[in-house]
């Protein structure tokens, strides 16, 4: 067991015995939130472990190496990344893209997912032109959700969802605008 010692209780100031954390039985390493191995590990997870990762086509290394990438613990595997072929082909793989959404963070941006338009030409000027009116009704939306003095989770979750679909209308419009200006 760990050793007992009198710490302050946060809440009341009062002593109380707790446990020392250095004497702990973990069962999962502890790594650092927000951390490009934490990422690393994530995605490792959303492709179903180390094993069924290495399987996968474009991963060049074996599970044993993959866990070498996750590990902040051993000395010699603190400065050790995952190559960038390998993390896309995890990442085409997995549900989100851990990695790249960690870097993108890093450097002071988001990453929004752009699916769902297939005809990058058939309805952009419609798109375009309602945009601002889509937008005024989300802002509506927004403001009638504060009429109780707070939102909601399940409001917050709509106002986001629409957000969103905004946003990737936005940049379609502008990944097709910016092909525009390189042709021309």
């Amino acid at each position: 067991m760990g050793e007992v010692s009198q710490m302050p209780d946060r809440r009341t100031g009062e002593s109380s015995p707790r446990r020392s954390p250095s004497r702990r039985t973990v069962l999962v390493k502890r790594r650092p939130a927000g951390t490009l191995k934490k990422a690393f590990a994530r995605l490792i997870e959303a492709a179903r472990g180390f094993g069924e990762a290495a399987k996968l086509d474009g991963v060049r290394v074996q599970a044993t190496q993959l866990f070498n990438y996750t590990d902040a613990d051993d000395l010699k595997n603190r400065t050790r990344y995952a190559p960038l072929d390998v993390v896309a082909a995890l990442e085409r793989a997995a549900d989100y893209p851990h990695v790249t959404a960690y870097l993108a963070s890093q450097a002071g941006f988001a990453l929004l997912p752009l699916g769902g338009f297939d005809d990058p030409d058939t309805g952009l000027a419609e798109d375009f032109a309602r945009l601002p009116e889509r937008l005024g009704e989300l802002f509506g939306e927004y403001a009638d959700a504060l009429r109780d003095g707070h939102i909601d989770p399940g409001e917050a979750g709509a106002l986001i969802d629409r957000g969103d679909l905004l946003l990737r209308r936005w940049m379609h419009a502008r990944a097709l605008l910016l092909d525009k200006v390189g042709d021309g």
